[in-house]
Parts: C-alpha cells; sequence; structure tokens
C-alpha cells in the first residue's frame, strides 16, 4: 500500500525528471503516429521494417537532444533531422520530405493547442503546472496521440490523399518558403503552448489558426507560381519542336519540289534518247 501511495505522490506532485522520463517512453509513439499519417496522404511505399526503424530512430534522435540541448533550441533540430529521416527511409524527394513534415506537424500543432487549452480550463492549472505533473503531462499527451491517430484512420477510412503535391518539381523558393513556414509555426506554436495559461482559449486557438491559414495561403500560391513556371517551361519546349516541325516541313517542300524537277529532267532526257 506504501508503495502505491509513493508512486501515485511522485504522478500527482511536480516532478521534472518522472515527466521527462513518461514522455520520452511516449516518444516512440508520437514517431509512430505521424509517420501512419505522412505515409498515409503521400502513399509513400512502406515496409514494417521501414516504419518501426524511422519511429526507433526519430525517438532516439529526440531523445538526444533534449537531454544535450535546450529547450526550445532542440525543437528546431528535430525539425532539421525529420526530413532527413523520411528521405533515408522512405526513399522520398527533399520537397515531398519536407511537406509530409509540414503536414504532420500542423495537425500536431492544432490538436495540442485545443487539448492543451482544455486541460488547463477543465483542471484550471497553469502550463507550467501541466508540464511539471507527471499525470496531468502523460494523460494530455495521451489525449494528443489518440486524436492524431483518430484523424490517421479517418484519412485511411475517406482515402484521403495528397500525393499530388508530392510531384511538384523541386523548387529552391519552394523549399526556402517551407522551411522558414515551419519554423514560424514552430516558434508561434511554443510561444502559444507556454503562454497559454496568460490567454484566453479563444484567443489562443485563433493565434494558431490565423498563422497555419496564412501559411496555407502561402503554400497554396507558390505552388501555383510553380504550376505555372511548369507550364510556361512546357510552352516553351512546345515552341521549340513546332519550330523544329516548320523547319522539316520546308525542307520537305524544297525537297519536293527539286525532285518534281529533277523527274522531269530525267523523263526528258529518256524521251530525247
Amino acid at each position: 500500500m506504501e508503495i502505491l501511495q509513493t508512486i501515485w505522490t511522485a504522478l500527482t506532485t511536480e516532478n521534472e525528471a518522472l515527466s521527462n522520463i513518461l514522455i520520452y517512453c511516449l516518444g516512440f509513439l508520437e514517431a509512430f503516429i505521424t509517420m501512419l499519417i505522412f505515409t498515409s496522404l503521400f502513399n509513400m511505399d512502406t515496409t514494417k521494417y521501414s516504419k518501426v526503424l524511422y519511429a526507433i530512430v526519430f525517438t532516439a534522435f529526440s531523445i538526444l537532444t533534449s537531454i544535450f540541448i535546450p529547450n526550445p533550441y532542440n525543437t528546431f533540430v528535430n525539425i532539421f533531422i525529420c526530413p532527413i529521416l523520411i528521405m533515408l527511409f522512405f526513399r522520398t524527394r527533399i520537397f515531398t520530405a519536407i511537406l509530409a513534415e509540414i503536414v504532420s506537424y500542423i495537425i500536431f500543432v492544432l490538436l495540442g493547442a485545443i487539448i492543451h487549452n482544455l486541460f488547463i480550463l477543465i483542471f484550471n492549472v497553469t502550463t507550467d503546472t501541466l508540464m511539471l505533473i507527471p499525470i496531468y503531462r502523460t494523460i494530455s499527451s495521451l489525449c494528443i496521440y489518440l486524436s492524431a491517430y483518430i484523424v490517421y484512420r479517418l484519412i485511411r477510412h475517406f482515402k484521403i490523399s495528397i500525393y499530388s503535391l508530392s510531384l511538384i518539381r523541386d523548387n529552391k523558393t519552394l523549399l526556402i518558403n517551407f522551411v522558414i513556414g515551419i519554423l514560424a509555426i514552430a516558434v508561434q506554436s511554443y510561444i502559444s503552448f507556454f503562454y497559454s495559461d496568460s490567454l484566453p482559449f479563444i484567443i489562443a486557438i485563433f493565434n494558431v489558426s490565423t498563422l497555419l491559414f496564412y501559411f496555407v495561403i502561402s503554400f497554396y500560391s507558390l505552388i501555383r507560381t510553380n504550376k505555372l513556371e511548369v507550364t510556361e517551361r512546357d510552352l516553351e519546349q512546345s515552341k521549340q519542336y513546332i519550330n523544329t516541325l516548320t523547319i522539316l516541313h520546308d525542307n520537305i517542300r524544297c525537297f519536293k519540289h527539286d525532285f518534281g524537277n529533277m523527274v522531269t529532267t530525267i523523263g526528258r532526257l529518256y524521251t530525247f534518247k
């Protein structure tokens, strides 16, 4: 009985070390659910081995960065590690890898903002308390993961796919904007997360949603611009092809005219003989 009481006391009082250990243990679950979401959305060719190995490696990197790199800089390091691991384990292009990270990150940011603020309202606690009390932090994290898994099941059920976006040709402007965009979202979500107890719930959600909406609009505009550049390039190639056909046509007409003259000349010579 004393052991159970000791465990309960440890879980219900502020204990940063225990909270971090529990989150490290749940890291694999977060990485795996994230991977399920972006592999389904982008129809990536995967195997059970590559899925599990990706989740293990990314979790290991996340734990190492959390231990050796102070918060929030470890989050930014993980942001750059994620697309590299996606390229290595799922054989995708850099553009697809970054896009996969952005989409899954947006889903987790929205779910995290909603659930985190709900916990603050329901339990009437501050952000620091929510982060330091192991049971609060664990339950809130599990709720986020469960919500993300439900999103994944909905994606699978309705066969939602954005695979066509991954077919867009790599573009330096697009890549730079995506990197800057996800960094902006990460910074804003971090600020909103740690100061959400000082902000009204609606303002916190509106803050994150506005930034995400702006990013989606920018993302859409950049994709349209990219498609326009591809169309212009295709039109230029078509013009060159048409010019080549025109030159061939003129050559054939010249040859036809000369061939007719040669046949006429040969016919006259034959008649003369």
